[in-house]
């Protein structure tokens, strides 16, 4: 039986191949990807998609960008997702765009394949399959942060009423 995962995070320089690809320094620590070009290409082996409906994605450029398309099996396996990335003003400029995950499942090799224009494209912090996109999570999280928020009746019966100071 294969469990359900819930969060799969990928340090984009823990890739198990790659095509064209440099790793250096990042500016949220540790190492990213860069120096992608249209056709390069990383894998990651034996990935487990049971249960994932998204895929985030944390990128930078300062050009216009390209296409990930993410899939499975090579670099021209099923196609499971794929994320538009834009300029963010710079390679260092991170920001998580998100993409659903469709036709997958079990364990997988997943390949990231990088298209776009002449030049380089953008950088790859990390990825992060998962059941929710990391625009809900800054939601969620952004609520866990509220220190003075008060929910009742407790337990909730019909009507349920949430106070708090400001967000």
């Amino acid at each position: 039986i294969t469990p359900i995962a819930t969060t799969t995070r990928l340090e984009a320089e823990d890739f198990d191949r790659n095509s064209g690809i440099q790793r250096e320094d990042s500016t949220e620590s540790g190492q990213n990807v860069g120096f992608i070009n249209n056709g390069d290409w990383l894998r990651f082996d034996d990935v487990n998609l049971s249960g994932i409906t998204n895929m985030d994605a944390r990128v930078a450029t300062r050009n216009s960008g390209g296409t990930i398309e993410v899939r499975t099996g090579s670099t021209t396996g099923t196609l499971i997702g794929s994320i538009d990335v834009s300029n963010t003003g710079g390679y260092q400029n991170w920001t998580t765009l998100n993409t659903s995950i469709n036709n997958a499942n079990g364990t997988q090799d997943v390949f990231l394949v990088f298209t776009g224009g002449n030049g380089f494209l953008f950088n790859v912090n990390w990825i992060e399959f998962n059941t929710s996109s990391r625009s809900n999570k800054d939601i969620e999280e952004a609520i866990n942060e509220l220190s003075d928020v008060t929910v009742y009746p407790n337990p909730v019966r019909n009507t349920c009423n949430i106070e708090f100071d400001e967000i």
